[in-house]
């Protein structure tokens, strides 16, 4: 809307009266001025509030910024007046405004608080055009006027030089597979002395599993040109991200106040600092889904080696070897699940123990994650534990490949016989037995006539017990294959009201969904989510149920194991309340 040419950038709050005496009455009043300026110049913002009162007013204002930002302020000032006898005070604050780029620039959602009442103005707007509009600046001469007026308006003021700096956020591959990791590098390109960094927004980092990487180093700047001129260029953040899903996955921008270098004021005598906010523009990284997996596969990405160890590799019936099995190399391991055992006729293998690590070597997440399994033989023997072939997926390659272990022995020897003597007076026959023959063992002394009848009695009546027990068993599980994993499952909702972190909460209705599904639709639970939509229609059930299952399993992985949650808590409440709806559908 133009008047006289000009965009009506200079707009008047109508007055705005609070409920007070009329002596007390009080006005609110906000202008941006020009109203039509050029890109490269300063525009004026200004609030003020007049109010026939001594009291110090209490100028709280508030608002919005659009296609312009703050090039410095805020400066306050406040006056009095008498008119008719009566006073009256003035305070205001002005900001100068930088324009972004032509078009119309605006402040929007003025809010004023004072005397703990709120005063919303009219939103403001002016015109931007490109280059400028300001007139061209006399140079003072200092053997004519060698004392500058020190006392003159703030329009007379020679605005400070924006400081140049800029923010950069990467991430590299653009396009990586799911599983293969990304390098985000924040970084800060500055021609100007930083004091202080404040930042205000990071990413959250959704969909991706997130490695911090802290250096202890100190951060030396790189020189580097950016459109011909030189900067210091400085890392403020690096992560290394794992993308969980395939898509565009959008990181959100990140704000910063970074303060600079003071600049002199007057004779050099004061100094003040100045802070100015940079932002970046959002990233999308694209999320290339993997391709059909080989039967074995259990989501390892990267570049990986397995090797596999028994020791001891001989051992007595009764005594226990160790059978390791580690996966190291580049890439993330912390989801993948624990491999099938071996199955040896006559040895007893227990649930394994589990080690993990991880660290950053140059650019690169270096992980190691081993499971180790309790061999118990049972009778003499001897086993091979047969090969390990483990596929995973080779992002750089972009294709599947193979990592072998060698297969390893185990040899079981009978038991050894120990003498159970205790002394020289000892009567025991193993202990007097002679060299080359076995002891006998000592013959059983008689039993009691009754005492063969009650036992027989007791074993009978242990037999039935056992039977209806068993009947009773079998009796509940005559429902729904999985109905119990689906009472486990609402069991570990109930238990992640009371978790001490949501992390945990996370992991015990992560182990219980995989639980229903290995029980009710034979899906191990190394089976990465990707691949359960597929499985669960195989299975019967509905696209829509199918992914929402899966979109479940990848919020509870990402809350288990993403570090820097800031709304972890709310997180956890929406996938309680899916996982609480999936439960009911599935029953």
């Amino acid at each position: 809307m133009r008047a006289g040419g000009r965009l009506a950038g200079t707009i008047l709050a109508v007055g705005l009266r609070l409920a007070a005496p009329a002596w007390a009455a009080v006005e609110v009043k906000a202008r941006l001025e020009p109203g039509r300026i050029g890109l490269e110049d300063l525009a004026r913002l200004t609030i003020e509030v007049q109010g026939g009162v001594l009291d110090d007013l209490g100028l709280k204002p508030e608002f919005e910024l659009e296609n312009l930002q703050i090039a410095g302020g805020a400066t306050r000032g406040s006056q009095f007046s008498s008119i008719n006898g009566r006073i009256s005070r003035v305070e205001s604050v002005q900001w100068l405004v930088r324009p972004l780029a032509p078009g119309t620039g605006a402040v929007r959602g003025i809010r004023v608080e004072v005397d703990g009442e709120v005063v919303t103005p009219p939103d403001l707007a002016i015109e931007i055009v490109e280059g400028s509009l300001a007139p061209a600046r006399p140079r003072r001469d200092p053997w004519r006027d060698p004392f500058p007026d020190l006392l003159a308006p703030l329009e007379e003021e020679e605005p400070a030089p924006e400081p140049k700096l800029f923010l950069r956020a990467e991430a590299y591959p653009a396009e990586p597979w799911v599983g293969q990791q990304v390098t985000y590098v924040l970084y800060l390109f500055s021609q100007t002395d930083v004091r202080s960094i404040h930042p205000e927004e990071l990413p959250d980092f959704q969909g991706f599993w997130v490695h911090e990487v802290d250096d202890p180093r100190p951060r030396e700047p790189d020189i580097v040109d950016v459109e011909g001129e030189r900067y210091a260029r400085v890392p403020l953040l690096r992560r290394m991200l794992f993308p969980l899903r395939p898509g565009e996955v959008t990181l959100e921008p990140v704000r910063i106040r970074v303060g600079v270098q003071p600049r002199r004021l007057g004779f050099g005598s004061f100094q003040r600092g100045v802070e100015v906010w940079r932002s970046t523009n959002a990233l999308t990284v694209t999320v290339r889904p993997l391709p059909a997996a080989p039967d074995g596969f259990d989501g390892a990405v990267g570049k990986l080696q397995v090797a596999t160890e028994v020791r001891p590799s001989e051992v007595a019936v009764g005594e226990a070897a160790t059978l390791t099995l580690t996966l190291s190399g580049t890439g993330h391991l912390q989801g993948l699940p624990a491999p099938e055992p071996p199955r040896l006729d006559g040895v007893r293998a227990f649930p394994p123990q589990q080690e993990s690590d991880e660290r950053v070597v140059g650019n690169r997440v270096q992980a190691r994650r081993s499971w180790s399994w309790v061999l118990l033989p049972d009778r003499p023997g001897h086993w091979e534990v047969p090969e390990v072939r483990m596929p995973y997926f080779d992002p750089e390659a972009g294709e599947y490949r193979w990592t072998h272990a060698a297969a390893q022995e185990l040899t079981a020897s009978p038991a050894a016989s120990i003498a159970a003597g205790a002394g020289t007076g000892s009567t025991s026959p193993l202990a007097a037995a002679t060299p080359g023959r076995p002891a006998e063992p000592p013959a059983p002394e008689p039993l009691p006539a009754w005492t063969g009848t009650a036992t027989r009695t007791a074993t009978i009546v242990l037999i039935a017990c056992g039977l209806g027990l068993v009947g009773v068993l079998l009796w509940r599980r005559r429902g729904r294959p999985g109905a119990a994993s689906a009472a486990r499952l609402r069991q570990a909702l109930h238990e992640a009201r009371h978790a001490p972190d949501p992390r945990r909460a996370a992991a015990g209705i992560d182990e219980a969904l995989r639980h229903l599904l290995e029980r009710r639709w034979e899906i191990g639970r190394g089976r990465p989510s990707g691949r359960w939509p597929e499985l669960l229609r195989a299975h019967g059930l509905t696209a829509e149920t199918a992914e929402e299952i899966a979109r479940l399993g990848d919020d509870l992985h990402y809350l288990r194991y993403a570090p820097e949650l800031a709304d972890a808590d709310q997180l956890l409440d929406d996938v309680m309340r899916r996982s609480r709806r999936l439960v009911r559908v599935l029953e």
